[in-house]
């Protein structure tokens, strides 16, 4: 597999950006029998996946064969050639992150959490053998990587790991260091293509920037404005449906009209297209919640 190379920010951005995701999902772990596990994340996950996924399959009627709609069924990240399958998008997190879920819930069913950290460790291992030589349906490969990210947000919340004053934070500073010493971000990690370069290192610093940016958040959040708390703590609460509609944005738009010959044009151009977009999809979202909070006035208001 090639590794894909980019631009600092960008390999600063995919060196932690879906990590984290499943490292806050590990941080807000709740001890669930696998019934309800299942049934809350069907709800909170599937649902939403499969109502998008058959959204965009009417979308893309007219090119509709048996390869897109196996794809949508088993929610690939990344085009399988072997499958014959095509990515779903971005909704592959949903699938992935219901699956990551449940399995790390019954992990944690184990007593002894040395053991746990053991199996998480060994997963994520076999996760790594697997990706480079074959992408498994569901993300399941991915899904076996992704158990050492939820094992590392469970224990941050459970050695109060976010306090400001926690030993914890000079020793994952210092290893950053370390690690930016070593290279490690020269080259872009992605967990949606299985791209782990320095394998096992990126898995170290994936969680450390995680942390660091766990760490800068509360920072944030003691000295920022309540009003810039509040825009985002919306797209926070709404992060699902802005995934959802960044997806069927995938399937309805592209930006191939936008050909000129400057490149700075093009570029230019793009981002006010994009720019349009984002803005039509928050007065979207703001719309649906403003439904939803009145739908639920009037539930609440037939249950007198």
């Amino acid at each position: 597999m090639d590794i894909v190379v980019g631009g600092l920010d960008r390999i600063i951005i995919f060196s932690f950006h879906m990590p984290f995701f499943f490292m806050i999902s590990g941080y807000f772990y709740k001890n669930r029998s696998i019934k309800e596990e299942i049934s809350v994340n069907f709800k909170k996950l599937i649902i939403p996946y499969l109502i998008v996924s058959f959204i965009t399959i009417l979308i893309k009627i007219k090119c509709l064969n048996k390869s897109i709609i196996l794809s949508f069924l088993l929610g690939p990240s990344t085009n399988y050639s072997y499958w014959n399958l095509i990515s779903v998008g971005p909704i592959w997190f949903l699938m992935c992150l219901f699956f990551s879920k449940l399995l790390f819930q019954i992990i944690q069913k184990g007593k002894n959490k040395f053991l746990n950290f053991i199996i998480c460790v060994l997963l994520n291992i076999c996760g790594f053998v697997i990706s480079k030589h074959i992408f498994l349906p569901f993300n399941l490969d991915t899904v076996l990587i992704t158990q050492i990210y939820f094992y590392a947000g469970y224990i941050i919340k459970q050695k109060d790991m976010l306090n400001t004053n926690n030993k914890y934070n000079i020793i994952m500073i210092l290893l950053l260091i370390v690690l930016c010493h070593i290279g490690v971000f020269s080259q872009i990690f992605s967990l949606a293509s299985r791209v782990y370069p320095n394998y096992p290192i990126c898995i170290i610093s994936n969680i450390v920037i995680s942390y660091i940016f766990l760490l800068i958040c509360k920072l944030l959040d003691k000295i920022l404005l309540d009003n810039v708390k509040k825009i985002i703590t919306f797209f926070g609460k709404n992060s699902l449906l802005i995934v959802c509609l960044h997806t069927l944005e995938f399937s309805i738009f592209n930006t191939e009209f936008i050909n000129f010959k400057n490149e700075f044009v093009k570029e230019f151009c793009t981002f006010l297209f994009y720019l349009i977009i984002i803005i039509i999809a928050i007065g979207f979202l703001y719309l649906i919640k403003k439904l939803l909070n009145i739908i639920n006035s009037n539930n609440k208001m037939e249950g007198f």
